[in-house]
């Protein structure tokens, strides 16, 4: 691509360049170089930081922060980086937002915290990744819920296995009136613990 094209279009198109361009290693450097707003959101506030977690391309990610992009950006629906990382399953990207500062909270709207939208999704994979990046394993959500009891809820028994396995309290009740106790009891669910 030679520079006059570059330079001859207008902001928006320019600024989307670096999205077009996340697996083209020059071209995207040199656009970061010639100034593209690497916080520029398009359609339904998607972002580059989004796309290059969801083409697994997040080697680029310190590139984009040493430009000044927002690690923080929050999508029109107030879902944050580490939301897709999770969604798109880019454990690299995980670590790498974790140990950038992301806030641990996933969806602004729903107050839902990253070991709670992984437990939804059912991959135990990400909740170890997530544990080893020093998260805690019995993160409390609004209404007092713990990861395992989330498991428990949505009958995620793998993941629910793997907590138990890991150290997960299995006493807390929550808000609700949730427990460990009574969630496997009146679900009739099979995990590994003996109550």
């Amino acid at each position: 691509m030679s520079d006059n094209i570059l330079i001859n279009r207008n902001n928006i198109e320019f600024n989307q360049e670096l999205i077009l361009n996340v697996k083209n290693d020059f071209t995207f450097k040199k656009l970061l170089f010639m100034g593209s707003n690497v916080n520029t959101k398009f359609d339904e506030g998607w972002c580059l930081l989004f796309e290059l977690i969801s083409t697994k391309t997040q080697d680029k990610i310190k590139d984009i922060v040493e430009y000044g992009a927002n690690i923080n950006e929050r999508d029109d629906s107030g879902r944050n980086a580490l939301y897709w990382a999770i969604f798109y399953k880019n454990l690299s990207a995980i670590v790498l937002l974790i140990e950038l500062g992301i806030e641990l909270i996933v969806d602004i709207n729903t107050k839902l915290h990253v070991m709670h939208y992984a437990v939804y999704k059912n991959n135990a994979k990400m909740i170890k990744t997530l544990l080893r990046a020093g998260l805690n394993i019995n993160q409390l959500d609004l209404v007092r819920s713990t990861p395992l009891i989330y498991a428990l809820l949505y009958n995620k028994t793998r993941v629910a296995n793997y907590l138990i396995s890991n150290g997960a309290c299995l006493t807390h009740e929550d808000n609700l009136g949730n427990s460990v106790k009574s969630l496997v009891n009146n679900l009739n669910l099979k995990v590994n613990i003996n109550i």
